[in-house]
Parts: C-alpha cells; structure tokens; sequence
C-alpha cells in the first residue's frame, strides 16, 4: 500500500511537471498557438474566427443609439424654470447651512472603497485612506458651492453602463439597464446637503425606501391591505388614460410592457372584462405577478409565493453542505442557516399571513433539512410556525409606535375602557379587531 501512494504521487508531480512545460512551451508567450492546440486536442474542425474590433464610427453610432434610448422618456419636454418671484414667500433670509471638518472627515471615513470611480478618476478607496488629509479640500469645495449655489458640472456628469436583463437582448429601450456611477466627491456632497437639510423636509407618508422602520414589508402591507378606499370607475380606459396623462405631466413614462392587468374575483361566473390599453399596446392580462418579490394571486393565496421561497432556499442549503464538507464547527453552520437561508424563508412573514398548513409544513421542510445538514436536531432553532406569529406582533408593534408609519390609518384607535379583562391578556394594546370569517383574514396583519 505505501508503494501504491507513493507511486501516485511520483505519478501526480510528473503530471503537474507536464502541464507547466507544455504551458511554458505552448501558451505563456503564444496565445493563439495555445489555442490552435486547444483546438486540435478535443478535435475542432476549424477555428472560430476572430471577433474584429469595431471602429471609431461603430462605436460612436453604438454610443448615440444608447443615448436617444436612454433620454427617450425626456425628449420634447422642456423644464419649466421657476422665476424669483415665485419662491419668494418660501424663502429664508438665514443664510444655508455649510458643514463643519467633523462632518466632512466623518463622510470621507464612511465611504466604501469598493465603489466605482467616477468621471473625475477620484477612487473611492483614496477617499477612505486619506480622509483626514482631503477632509479640509473637501470641506472648501462644497462650502463654496452652497455659498454661491453653484456647483462643480464635472459632479453632474455620470458614467453610463448599458447592462442587460435578459439573455441576448434584442430590444435597445426596454432589455438594458441604466446603470449610473456619479463621482464620488458628488456623491459625499450629496450625503452632507442631506444631513444638512433633513430638518426641513417633509418626507411623504408613502416612501418607504432609505426611510427609518419603513422595509418592504410595510410597502407591501400599505398596498395589500389598502381597502379603505372604494371607488366606482364608470370606464377602465378614462382611469389608465388619466393615470398616463399624469405620468407624462410629470415627465415619466408608464411602460406597458411591465404593467400587468389582474382581476380579483371569487364569482364562479363572472362575465370577461374588455380589454385594458395604453397608448397602442394592450396590457397583458395575468392570473398572478410578483411585487417586490412577493407573488401575488388573483385568488389571494400564497402558494406561487411559498413555491418561490422554498425552492431559493433549497438552492442555499449547498452552503450548509460546504461548512460540513470543510469539517467546521456546528456554530458555523446553524450561523449560515439563519444568515442565509431562514431569512429568504421568512421574507415578508407578517404580510403573508394565514397561509395554509401544508404551506407552513413546507417552509418548516425546508429548515429541518437545514439543520439535518448540520448535524443538530430539529429543536435546535425555534419552528417556523411560531416565530410567524412573533414576527406579525412586532411589524404590528412598530406599526403602533410610529405616529407617521402610513400602514397605521387601516388600524383602529386603541380603546382604554379602564376595566380588567381577560382579553386585554391577548390584546394588551386594545386594538378594535373586526370580526372574521376566514382564517386567512383573521391571520393576517391586518385583520379584516
């Protein structure tokens, strides 16, 4: 036996040997040689040819096509400057706000070095580096520009990537992405004029992205349980018409191709709606669409929702399986689980609520498998099915305790009767819940 292994690895270091020659001799100074050789070891018939490197004047009608498309949505449209007399009832005669060193070296030192460079070639990471050194330069460019409002047009110019968001994109106005990198001295400029003017704006009820206790979950609960308006529409055509004439009055672009026409019915026969248009496109007509990443369903069930989830994290478990193959500690691994894995299967749980059982069995499947992979009992961790109802009562906690949170006007005002009821064990908030009944409505976040 020990002839045999040391046979096998005279035999592996002679392989290796080979392999390092042959690239020596073939490839390190021979590309195309390599690649012919590549070529005739796997038995090509002929060479793919060699791609030929566009020219000035591809490349500039390439960059103007990409332009006309990306600027599409504001062409025609003049902005409508604002005169002096106008805004001058709103303005104060209390000199800006400029920053101090402080904040200027704190920005520079929470900049992260990964981001892109810009058009002015300033890394981030130097930034970061010499934060303290480039703090007082910083400081006098953006005290000059709020001092004379007049800012620098080179933090204005953006880098343009063009990055597709299908395989083999065809279609120049809808398969690319805009992808902008501004400069990153625009970008500290940016953050230090909002610190600065925070105070004085008023931010509407709506936003929730980059907004203290706003997520996705209040996003989706602010419009999935929006039933507190009801509104009667005598032709669908005159509300999509005023909603497209609203969108080009504010220099937008509504884009038929992404907007989906759905109807909520629970009627066994319900005559077939005409169809919904904008412009010359005609909407398509869907039985579910997926809204900030959650699936929704004409019939108001989480199934394609939960079908998702479970099979995104059942992708993940493989980082379970390589901390167990690296023989590391089981901290390690439940760690992995709960970063990773027990966050996608709990993603929006408070809006998702009375889902079915063989819904929750499948989501509780999924983290034994999890903790199988492990090493560790099930027990280990607290189910899934318990930690759902823990998760709704702290949304709704957060709910209560924001007096600006938008989802809190579909919530009753809590009721102080004064007397000491065994309810007020369950409902210690004294929130008025309105009789259900459908257990799907009674388990949701906002019952009805």
């Amino acid at each position: 036996m020990e002839k045999y292994q040391q046979k096998r690895k005279l035999i592996a270091a002679l392989i290796s040997s080979a392999k390092r020659k042959f690239y020596e001799r073939k490839a390190r100074d021979l590309c195309y040689k390599w690649f012919k050789c590549i070529y005739s070891l796997y038995g090509a018939q002929q060479l793919s040819k060699t791609p030929n490197t566009p020219n000035k004047a591809e490349l500039q009608k390439t960059a103007d096509l990409l332009l006309d498309a990306f600027a599409a949505p504001w062409k025609d449209r003049e902005p409508t400057p604002l005169s002096v007399s106008e805004i001058t009832n709103d303005l104060d005669d209390r000199p800006p706000p400029v920053p101090n060193i402080g904040q200027v070296n704190a920005i520079l030192n929470h900049v992260n070095p990964r981001k892109a460079t810009g058009v002015d070639g300033v890394p981030a990471w130097r930034l970061k580096r010499f934060h303290e050194e480039l703090a007082p330069f910083v400081q006098d460019i953006i005290r000059a520009s709020i001092v004379q409002s007049k800012y620098p047009t080179s933090y204005k110019h953006v880098l343009v990537s063009p990055v597709p968001k299908v395989d083999n994109p065809t279609d120049i106005n809808n398969d690319l992405r805009q992808i902008s990198v501004l400069p990153q001295v625009a970008k500290v400029l940016e953050r230090i004029q909002l610190k600065l003017n925070l105070k004085d704006l008023s931010l509407n009820a709506s936003l929730h992205a980059f907004t203290e206790d706003r997520s996705t979950v209040t996003a989706l609960a602010s419009i999935i349980h929006d039933c507190t308006t009801l509104q009667i529409l005598e032709s669908n055509a005159g509300a999509v018409t005023h909603v497209e004439s609203w969108a080009v009055q504010n220099k937008m672009e509504v884009n038929a191709e992404k907007t989906k026409d759905m109807w909520i019915t629970f009627k066994k026969s319900c005559p077939i709606a005409p169809p919904i248009s904008i412009g010359p496109s005609e909407l398509e007509r869907v039985t579910e669409f997926k809204f900030l990443g959650v699936y929704v369903q004409n019939d108001l069930m989480w199934n394609p929702h939960i079908i998702s989830i479970v099979s995104k994290a059942c992708k993940r478990i493989h980082y379970i399986r390589v901390c167990r193959t690296a023989h590391l500690p089981r901290d390690i691994g439940l760690t992995t689980y709960i970063t990773k894995i027990r966050a996608v299967l709990e993603f929006v749980s408070p809006v998702c609520g009375g889902r079915l059982i063989y819904l929750e069995e499948d989501l509780q499947r999924v983290q034994n498998r999890c903790l199988n992979a492990v090493g560790l009992p099930s027990d280990t961790v607290e189910s899934l099915v318990t930690r759902h109802p823990k998760l709704t009562r702290k949304e709704s906690k957060r709910i209560l305790e924001s007096e600006a949170h938008p989802c809190k006007r579909f919530l009753d005002k809590a009721v102080d009767h004064g007397h000491n009821l065994r309810s007020c064990e369950t409902n210690p908030a004294h929130i008025r819940i309105l009789a259900s009944r459908h257990i799907r409505h009674k388990q949701s976040l906002i019952p009805k």
